[in-house]
């Protein structure tokens, strides 16, 4: 033992006897450690050599034991203190001595050193940690940052590196040492938070500099980094912030695992190791929770943790560093060090135009996520419920209308997916969709006019006037945000097919975007494919590569769209459902946009022209397509045209931005062409602030959920919506050329009845008594409504043929503002059973009294509504005891539902496994 001379600055203030275990890891360092625990000033009364495996061709060294237990019960009762070593860790001569010293002088009972990295002089790779509430550990260091001894301040830490740990022969004895199922960086945050919820304190000593190799990093592996941390916290919290951290940490490794493809990286497989291995060790776990000493709280281990998430602010910078490489060909830095390296790099011109653009897309949709959308179109709200939308997906009942067994559109099963992620937050999961679409949408168009030659400004100008330009103002006007969004992907499919060199990779990444456009849009299966057709007529060389790509695409995709699209028997009504579709666009608009075109077709370089002309066309089809409403063509059709003008009018004017920056390369007659043609898109550009100033993105701040306000003191029930068919979410059934009507739930329609589904047997007697009283048929419309469950009539337009509803002699009229309403008098239950009780609709399920009761439900007809049914004309008897009537699932809709679920998660597989980076 080393002579303890108050005079030596080496020397610790009290007697200390000190044992040093260095563990092995790797191994290979292993002579190295030894070597350096030997040059130390201040000697060690023992040296062990713990565990691991012994390196081929090397000698098992003096000391050595199997593990952390046998080095204990060998120690000597002596031993006041032990070091803690990896065999990769050489130590200063005078580090022992500085754990000593400045872990007396502070009384603390778990002491830490400076770590450095080896080989790299001056490297510093932590003096000590912090932690967030999730374990994740935050350095506080910049990447490469050089020790100047800017920490050199002995101070409390959340934790300290495993590399090297001194700590006192009584504390260890309590505690216990690391523990063993864990990998070195979880391993060193479990026993640090152990030692404070014992009581102890935990520091950092800087003037103890320890170089560490890192062969240690080897066993942090994505999965054991996961795994530790949910075995930390197990070990750790109390019941009460298990209660609340455990639940967050899985659904933010979801989410992680989700969207990691997306960013380079593969998180899936690791997320589900990591949570099997803690339930299969779940036993072992909580063994080792019940061996902690607590003489402290929660509280001790959250004084020392950093504030708000270190893992979802990783996450968010992984996302960042995305956006930067997939917003440009060039290699552009990730947004975090974008900040970190000043004002030149954020002026260069790939950086400052994508954060132009995003930051358009964000203060455009602003108030999405302080409001929220209204409930305009199919722009409803999601159901409260994730499970019962699920269940409606997955072969359940359609409460569209009257209800049906129709399969709801793929949408559903794509909003239920986000909601889930976003803990069923119905109205963030709308913003989320929204405000996610206007971002891709201009880094998408970025990444589509990126290898054409596009400088950045011009192409994130393009992206801007795609997500709030002509097309978004129809979109959003009209309520269709699925078009909007579906939108914002289909320059990503281009981008895809187009530029990427493996086949491959572009059909697998292809198919799972064409399969989310489509599930927003069914138009969108084979819109990629048209518009791919129209670049191959202005461009040189064969098509059938490109049009092969989109048409794969394509088919990948349709598997995902189950149980829907499998059940498409009635072609001609996707076609023609919706409001009647048709773009008026403003002259100005149409002015601007030929001027464009025309200049860059006429002056500009053959890239620009060849650009120009393809967006010319778009545009062009484009708003044919969107005009098809006079001929009886619905919603479907007119947003895959209103799309590909909205595609065509940006691409016109990124060509034109791109054509005016080399104006100046022209002469004569071209270069004032190419200007005009510049003026003109600035122009375009400039008129997307009067869309972004209300920060809505253009939709509405009111819609139907505040007509129908004044039903929401009464029992939830049905509303019947009369009139011009343009209001009604999904558009109405036709009973003349201008009248349609539309049922909807009350007081809110939820997401599930934005689409209409082919008429059934109610359908059509409600449509006969409404053509017999507004004919002047009848006088007792009131009654007849009564039977169908709805208990309200709002009017839209000033049909004349709405007049003859205030003749009707059981319909109130209601003095409401800016709404016309009529009440039905009669009760309208829609279920009611023999004795008169009203049944009430809670989710997809109808509960009323316990008891055998026969009950009349004004949903159409189906056998699957109970065991004891019968048919009652366009409505079921329901014979139940147990108070609960709800819809047997069609068990072939929901095997195609789980198919359908299993492909999209091997499209995400595809996508992320055939990743290869742009041309």
């Amino acid at each position: 033992m080393a002579l303890l001379d108050p005079a030596r600055s080496d020397s610790p203030t009290a007697p200390a006897s000190v044992a040093v275990l260095v563990f092995i890891h790797e191994g290979s360092a292993l002579r190295d450690a030894l070597e350096a625990v030997e040059r130390q000033v201040y000697e060690p009364e023992v040296v062990l050599v713990v565990g691991g495996a012994i390196p081929d061709g090397q000698e098992t060294p003096p000391g050595w034991v199997a593990n952390l237990a046998e080095a204990q019960e060998l120690l000597d009762d002596s031993i006041t203190d032990v070091w803690l070593l990896h065999d990769d860790s050489i130590p200063r001569p005078d580090a022992l001595g500085a754990l000593l010293r400045e872990g007396r002088r502070a009384e603390a009972d778990l002491v830490g050193s400076k770590i450095l990295v080896a080989g790299r002089p001056g490297r510093l790779e932590s003096v000590g940690l912090a932690t967030d509430v999730f374990e994740v550990p935050a350095s506080g260091l910049d990447s490469d940052e050089v020790d100047q001894e800017q920490y050199d301040v002995l101070r409390d830490v959340a934790f300290v590196a495993g590399s090297s740990i001194l700590m006192r022969r009584s504390m260890l004895d309590r505690v216990g040492g690391a523990d063993p199922l864990l990998e070195p960086v979880t391993a060193a945050v479990d026993l640090c938070q152990r030692v404070r919820l014992a009581g102890g304190r935990v520091v950092v000593v800087p003037s103890a500099e320890v170089l560490h190799d890192g062969t240690c990093a080897a066993e942090s592996k994505p999965w054991r980094l996961e795994a530790g941390r949910l075995r930390a916290m197990l070990k750790a919290y109390s019941p009460l912030t298990l209660a609340w951290v455990v639940p967050f940490n899985f659904v933010l490794g979801l989410l992680e695992a989700i969207v990691s493809p997306f960013y380079g990286r593969w998180r899936l497989f690791a997320f589900l190791r990591a949570w099997v291995w803690n339930i299969w060790r779940l036993p072992s776990t909580l063994a080792a929770r019940r061996k902690v000493v607590r003489s402290a709280g929660d509280d001790e281990l959250f004084r020392f943790q950093v504030r708000g998430s270190a893992r979802l602010t990783r996450f968010w910078q992984r996302v960042a560093e995305s956006m930067a490489r997939l917003a440009s060909s060039e290699q552009a830095r990730s947004l975090g060090r974008v900040v970190e390296s000043g004002q030149d790099t954020v002026r260069r011109p790939v950086v400052a135009s994508l954060l132009a653009g995003v930051a358009f897309a964000v203060f455009a949709s602003r108030e999405l996520w302080l409001n929220g959308i209204a409930a305009a179109g199919n722009a409803l709200s999601p159901p409260r419920s994730v499970s019962d939308a699920v269940q409606a997906y997955a072969g359940g009942w359609n409460p569209a209308d009257l209800g049906s067994p129709e399969p709801l559109r793929p949408v559903i099963g794509l909003v239920s997916l986000v909601q889930t992620v976003l803990l069923g937050r119905a109205s963030l999961t709308m913003a989320v969709l929204l405000v996610g679409g206007a971002v891709a949408g201009v880094v998408g168009m970025s990444r589509l006019l990126g290898p054409f030659g596009v400088r950045p400004a011009a192409r994130y100008g393009a992206g801007i006037l795609l997500i709030a330009g002509p097309a978004v103002r129809v979109f959003a006007g009209d309520g269709l945000w699925t078009g909007l969004v579906a939108m914002a992907l289909l320059p990503w499919i281009l981008a895809v097919v187009m530029h990427r060199r493996s086949t491959r990779a572009a059909i697998a990444s292809a198919g799972l975007l064409t399969a989310l456009a489509a599930a927003l849009s069914p138009a969108f299966l084979l819109l990629p494919t048209v518009v791919a057709l129209v670049w191959s007529l202005v461009q040189r060389g064969n098509p059938a590569r490109l049009l092969g790509r989109t048409l794969a695409a394509a088919g990948l995709a349709i598997p995902a769209l189950l149980p829907w699209i499998g059940t498409i028997d009635e072609f001609g009504f996707l076609v023609r459902s919706g409001p009647d579709f048709f773009w008026s666009p403003s002259m100005w608009v149409v002015v601007a946009t030929a001027s464009v075109a025309g200049a860059v077709m006429a002056a500009g370089s053959d890239a620009m022209h060849r650009l120009a002309g393809w967006g010319a066309l778009l545009a062009a089809g484009g708003a044919l397509l969107a005009r098809t409403g006079s001929f009886g063509w619905g919603t479907e059709a007119g947003s895959a045209g209103m799309a590909a003008a909205g595609l065509g009018i940006a691409i016109i004017a990124g060509s034109g931005l791109e054509a005016g920056a080399g104006a100046f390369q022209q002469a004569g007659a071209p270069r004032y062409l190419l200007l005009g043609a510049a003026g003109f898109a600035v122009a375009l550009l400039v008129g997307t602030t009067t869309l972004a100033l209300p920060g809505r993105l253009g939709f509405p701040s009111t819609g139907l959920t505040e007509t129908l306000v004044f039903t929401s003191e009464a029992t939830p029930g049905r509303a019947l919506l009369l009139g011009d068919e343009q209001p009604m979410p999904g558009g109405g059934h036709r009973l003349t050329d201008t009248l349609a009507f539309r049922v909807v739930s009350t007081p809110e329609p939820s997401m599930t009845e934005a689409w209409t589904t082919p008429p059934l047997a109610g359908e059509i007697a409600l449509e006969e008594a409404l053509m017999d009283a507004l004919s002047g048929g009848g006088f007792r419309l009131g009654e007849q409504l009564a039977d169908f469950g709805i208990g309200w009539i709002v009017t839209f337009g000033e049909d004349p043929a709405l007049s003859a509803l205030d003749a009707q002699l059981d319909l109130i009229p209601l003095a409401i503002p800016d709404v016309s309403a009529y009440q039905v008098e009669p009760a309208a239950p829609r279920a009611i059973d023999n004795t008169g009780t009203e049944w009430l609709k809670v989710g997809t399920t109808y509960v009323g009294p316990g008891g055998e009761r026969t009950v009349r439900l004004a949903e159409n007809a189906d056998v699957r509504w109970g065991s004891e049914w019968e048919q009652a004309g366009w409505q079921n008897l329901v014979t139940e005891a147990s108070g609960m009537i709800e819809f047997g699932p069609i068990a072939t809709l929901r095997r195609a539902a789980l198919v359908g679920l299993v492909w999209s998660g091997l499209l995400v597989v595809g996508a992320a496994a055939f990743r290869e980076e742009r041309a």
